[in-house]
């Protein structure tokens, strides 16, 4: 009898084994890499209009081998890069993974809150979000098995691309001036120490010299390493920088002509390692901006348009005079964080006064100042919101400010400390999107396209489900089988 029994449990673990391998092999094809190349500073204008001097081998390449999205847009009202890019990953709206700017207060422990801490604190950046990213949802479904990589190198918004257990993070060490692997700190490799032995040296970045340095850490990556080489999705995300605003007078200058330029040769060349090593038709490549770009600081306005700087950091100050001439000694305001301001509630509260007022004496009072189109209380918004609104898509309660600002077109904020600026054209931004490559259609898409709804949309082509995926418009991307 005992003998019978270890002979049903052998029979039953060959049959569990065999079902395992017939799930496997059910399992969606999926290409070997899906690469994420995300461009700040750029716009689809500025890729339209310097398309006939670029190559045929970098962006126009991917144009023709794939599907350009000539009516993408983000839906993100905060001008921080790390809330589009946030969005893109994750198929979310700010309402939903609750990245609302560069710094917020988190009305749940009544701390304010850096969106990212930095490379060295990179996970932090993961865990601000309220959402799973691309990366999360391959490992979730393949296993360990599938890698994810970010090259930022010198751009903070890019370690929104981490995701919550990312394998491979390369960006510049400012201390010791070379590119370093944070999420591998312990165990440097020998190929990035041989990578930061051609580049001995150099001691600040240029964009030009991040974009190169992108590059050389990305080739590295996929040449000495096992990213792209077996039927396991990898995901990597590459950040480039143009390096410099839109002129008042010029939507492409000569700065940033030549930089575009530069990136589309430094696409080319990266297809070319991918066509050698990964193979041509086993890779998905999506091509798109971090942030719209705006007018440079202090300009005023292209041929009558009405353009300027909103000081905001003086409206703050302002505004809590006001508020002190009216109800006595205290700091009302905190702070002014991308479009959102935040009054000190256990201030008013324990004056004896109600918040809801002083939102709305806040609104009318910044409706004075000089370039600012709406001002609108949190309040008002959460209980008049019509569903699928922008506002709708923007609003993070525990998180948004008591106070939300747009500004009026043309006219932008002062740059933050991270780089990020509030502008005026915030909210339904138009920007570039190709997706090229493996299974991927061949064309123009026309009708207006969300760009967080392609994760969704690509999670569907390989056997995942997203739960955002029926807002998702049926949009053509890959071919049908």
């Amino acid at each position: 009898m005992p003998g019978l029994i270890r002979m049903m449990r052998t029979v039953l673990c060959i049959l569990l084994l065999l079902s395992g391998n017939l799930l496997r092999g059910q399992l969606p094809e999926a290409p070997r890499l899906i690469l994420f190349v995300v461009v700040d500073e750029l716009s689809e204008d500025q890729l339209l209009l310097i398309q006939p001097k670029l190559s045929n081998k970098g962006i126009i390449r991917l144009s023709r081998d794939g599907m350009r999205f000539m009516g993408a847009y983000s839906s993100d009202l905060s001008a921080y890069p790390g809330t589009r890019i946030t969005s893109l990953y994750t198929g979310c709206t700010p309402s939903c993974h609750g990245v609302v700017g560069e710094r917020w207060l988190d009305r749940k422990t009544g701390r304010f809150v850096n969106a990212n801490e930095g490379p060295a604190n990179y996970q932090t950046a993961a865990l601000n979000s309220m959402a799973r990213g691309l990366g999360d949802y391959l490992k979730n479904f393949y296993g360990p098995g599938s890698l994810s990589a970010v090259v930022g190198v010198d751009q903070p918004w890019m370690l929104h691309a981490t995701g919550y257990n990312c394998d491979y993070l390369l960006y510049w060490d400012n201390i010791f001036k070379h590119i370093r692997d944070y999420a591998n700190s312990a165990n440097e490799s020998l190929w990035l120490d041989q990578l930061n032995d051609k580049r001995k040296g150099l001691q600040a970045l240029s964009p030009a010299t991040a974009n190169q340095l992108a590059f050389d850490a990305t080739v590295a990556l996929l040449e000495s390493t096992d990213f792209g080489r077996d039927n396991i999705p990898d995901l990597l995300s590459v950040g480039f920088n143009t390096g410099s605003l839109e002129d008042e007078y010029e939507l492409l200058t000569p700065l940033k002509e030549s930089t575009i330029m530069q990136i589309d040769a430094l696409m080319a060349g990266l297809l070319d390692v991918l066509d050698e090593n990964i193979g041509k038709n086993n890779y998905l490549a999506i091509f798109t901006s971090a942030r719209t770009p705006a007018a440079a600081t202090g300009t005023h306005g292209r041929k009558g348009q009405n353009t300027g700087t909103v000081d905001l950091g003086k409206t703050l100050a302002l505004l809590n005079f006001y508020y002190m001439a009216r109800y006595g000694q205290g700091k009302w305001a905190l702070e002014i964080n991308d479009n959102n301001l935040y009054l000190d509630r256990q201030l008013i509260e324990s004056k004896g006064m109600d918040v809801t007022t002083m939102q709305e004496e806040a609104a009318v009072f910044l409706m004075e100042v000089t370039g600012v189109d709406r001002a609108l209380p949190l309040n008002d918004l959460l209980f008049k919101l019509e569903e699928g609104s922008l506002w709708d898509k923007n609003l993070f309660p525990s998180r948004t400010g008591d106070v939300l600002i747009r500004l009026q077109p043309g006219w932008h904020g002062k740059l933050s400390t991270n780089g990020s600026r509030t502008f005026g054209n915030s909210g339904n931004s138009p920007l570039p999107l190709i997706v090229s490559g493996w299974h991927s259609d061949k064309g123009a898409w026309i009708e207006p396209f969300e760009h967080r709804h392609l994760v969704p949309l690509l999670l569907k082509q390989l056997g995942i489900v997203h739960p955002n995926i029926l807002e998702a418009p049926e949009a053509v991307i890959f071919k049908k089988k």
